[in-house]
């Protein structure tokens, strides 16, 4: 609860700060829109629960993403993606915090018991593969659409992939 009121705080404030203010009322182009919501968006979800960042997203960035040329359906996803990457991440990792709940306390110290003595990264695995797999998911929701809609070759090729061969 405690969590959920500090970052309904920390949205009010970063919503009457005007702080979105120093960004560009709109982009020059959807590509560079794409990258700072993207970034903002992880940085939202890292700090943020859910409903303030959705709360927060809804009057600051979503009108600057649509004027900047991104569609609706595409940056409600990408929001997604990029808050889902964001609670996964320190410092607050509230899906990790979550998921460790879940699995409880005994098992988690065994697993660390169990890995103590291996490499950097089985020693971390279950920090850096999931955020791997979600850093290339997001920059793949990003930015796939915006190059199916940029580059005439792609939208040729993906309905050649996309449609059954015409006999």
């Amino acid at each position: 609860m405690f969590l959920i009121l500090l970052s309904q705080a920390a949205g009010g404030v970063i919503e009457r700060s005007g702080i979105i203010h120093l960004a560009p009322d709109v982009f020059d182009s959807a590509w560079t829109a794409m990258t700072f919501m993207s970034i903002s968006l992880v940085v939202l979800g890292m700090f943020m629960e859910p409903l303030g960042a959705i709360f927060l997203v809804s009057g600051t960035l979503a009108p600057l993403a649509y004027k900047s040329g991104i569609d609706p359906v595409h940056f409600w996803v990408m929001v997604l993606v990029a808050f889902e990457l964001g609670y996964l991440m320190p410092p607050v990792a509230l899906n990790q915090l979550l998921a460790r709940q879940v699995v409880g306390d005994d098992l988690m110290e065994a697993a660390d018991k169990e890995v103590a003595s291996q490499s950097f990264y089985r020693r971390y695995e279950r920090w850096i593969l999931p955020c791997a797999v979600m850093t290339l998911g997001l920059v793949i929701v990003s930015f796939a659409p915006l190059a199916v809609a940029s580059f005439p070759e792609l939208q040729g090729w993906l309905q050649g992939w996309m449609l059954p061969p015409q006999p």
